[in-house]
């Protein structure tokens, strides 16, 4: 009751007002000239609005009072006028503070009256915001301004301030240089905005550390003491790195040597009849009318005579199984002695995982370059691969596997978090999956706790600490088979041993034990 009340006397107050600004509004509209008479009775009835009073009851203010008055009315019209004319601030249920200042300026431009500043705020607001207000006011009422404007706050922008910090740690330029400086820019003013005990020794370390390797060094080396002369320094690293990469001639050094093979005298071809523009089958002048015309094609050869190695016929198959060598030499990945042992020696991590009601042991290992995924895992759980371009894995020791298929965004769930990444298929027995290299560097920066085993990084500006498997000793316990049939059908079987029990001989006891025995 005592809500309603008070939303009643709020609602007369603002009805008064908006009596009194429709008055001044009316007045300042039709001025009145100066050579009649009917100033006198106009100023009265403003008068007579604005205070509640009847004109019988009034006395008629003397000239000096009227000329005053109407030259007070005629300079408060000019001043109303002379205004601009400016749309009031629309809010979408982003930056609420930006929107607040906004709200603020409007009011103070206009001299709108405090009572009306909830509810011209709320007639701008889009239509989520809308919603979420309805709700506010059936629970609170209309409440004053600051009541209004700290919810708008609480609802709207209450984790401003701990995801803008978030993506600025993890911020890292991957593409053009500006889109660097522009994202990091706007993720600064957001902080600053919240915080502005942040000194610029903050944002400058924080901006160095995530430029791409070859601009950092030039820009760190000159200590910049605030973001605007990083920025510049960054910009003129780029230009030098463009400027020396332009004059490098195109058969630099360090262009990869081809690597050899049982084809190497078929890649010599292949490349000197492509830089020559020759036929790839007979070696002579190719064009658009040759095809046709050659006789050393597969389907149309049936003998030929190799004159020399530059004579000699490059079919199909050759073509193809070059091309594929070529692709497995460009990138080859590596995976550690741990993930191929099965063991968890040195700076690694066991994770118990799961996928669809399946343990999936995985290991966190910075020893392997990329992350993979079992292949009779993925069939376990039911998980079809999709295709990708072939790549040679490296094992520890020193034989090579062929990957050519990958689980695009493969979800798991480990420790009430789940986890999204790009895995690898490949062949492994001790391992269910292998976290590598591209995972710890996408949540980079990562604290290691060796000590209790456990690891902790920032993702989309939440904490995630995730505990390792700590090592146990050895232990034979029996186990009934309905447990053991549960584990195998759950993939919570590491590893099995088979225990051969032998029972003593009795051949060598004397016949009066063993009767006793019996």
């Amino acid at each position: 009751m005592e809500r309603v009340l008070q939303d009643q006397q709020t609602l007369a107050k603002q009805m008064e007002l908006t009596g009194q600004a429709v008055a001044r509004l009316t007045l300042d509209r039709h001025p009145t000239p100066p050579s009649s008479p009917r100033p006198i009775h106009g100023d009265t009835r403003f008068t007579e609005f604005h205070h509640g009073a009847s004109s019988r009851n009034r006395e008629v203010p003397p000239p000096e009072h009227r000329d005053s008055h109407r030259s007070h009315s005629d300079h408060h019209s000019f001043s109303r006028n002379a205004l601009p004319k400016l749309t009031f601030p629309m809010f979408s249920g982003v930056n609420p503070v930006i929107w607040k200042d906004k709200c603020l300026d409007f009011f103070h431009f206009y001299n709108i009256p405090e009572t009306l500043w909830v509810t011209s705020a709320s007639l701008n607001m889009d239509e989520n915001s809308s919603k979420w207000y309805k709700t506010y006011k059936l629970t609170n009422g209309i409440g004053t301004w600051s009541e209004f404007i700290a919810a708008v706050e609480q609802q709207f922008g209450s984790y401003e301030y701990r995801d803008a910090v978030g993506e600025l740690v993890s911020l890292y330029q991957e593409g053009t240089l500006e889109e660097y400086i522009s994202a990091f820019v706007d993720l600064q003013y957001q902080i600053t905005m919240h915080n502005t005990g942040m000194d610029q020794v903050y944002f400058v370390t924080q901006f160095i550390k995530g430029l791409k390797p070859e601009l950092r060094a030039g820009v760190q080396s000159q200590v910049p003491e605030d973001m605007r002369k990083a920025i510049m320094l960054a910009r003129v690293q780029q230009q030098i790195h463009f400027s020396k990469a332009s004059s490098q001639s195109t058969k630099s050094d360090s262009r990869s040597t081809t690597t050899t093979g049982s084809l190497w005298k078929e890649r010599q071809l292949r490349d000197y009849r492509k830089a020559n523009g020759l036929c790839m089958y007979c070696g002579d002048k190719f064009d658009a009318a040759h095809a046709a015309s050659c006789t050393k094609r597969p389907q149309a050869q049936v003998h030929s005579l190799v004159v020399n190695n530059l004579d000699q016929p490059l079919s199909d198959d050759v073509l193809t199984q070059l091309a594929m060598e070529d692709s497995l030499t460009e990138d080859l990945q590596q995976l550690s002695l741990n993930a191929l042992a099965g063991t968890a020696m040195g700076d690694v991590l066991q994770l118990r995982c799961r996928i669809q009601d399946k343990v999936m042991l995985v290991l966190l290992d910075s020893g392997s370059s990329n992350s993979f995924v079992s292949a009779s895992f993925l069939e376990r759980v039911g998980i079809t691969p999709t295709p990708a371009a072939p790549k040679q894995v490296k094992l520890a020791n020193g034989q090579l596997l062929i990957t050519d298929q990958k689980v695009h965004q493969m979800e798991w769930w480990c420790q009430g978090q789940t986890l999204v990444h790009d895995m690898q298929v490949l062949e492994m027995s001790a391992y269910d999956a292998i976290l590598g290299y591209d995972w710890l560097k996408l949540h980079s920066p990562m604290n290691c706790l060796w000590d209790q085993y456990a690891v902790e990084y920032m993702d989309r500006g939440r904490l995630i600490k995730l505990h390792g498997v700590q090592p146990s000793p050895l232990a034979v316990s029996p186990m009934s088979a309905n447990k053991l049939m549960k584990l195998h059908k759950g993939n919570d079987v590491w590893a099995l041993a088979m225990v051969h029990l032998s029972t003593p001989s009795d051949s060598n006891q004397p016949e009066e034990v063993k009767s006793l025995l019996q």
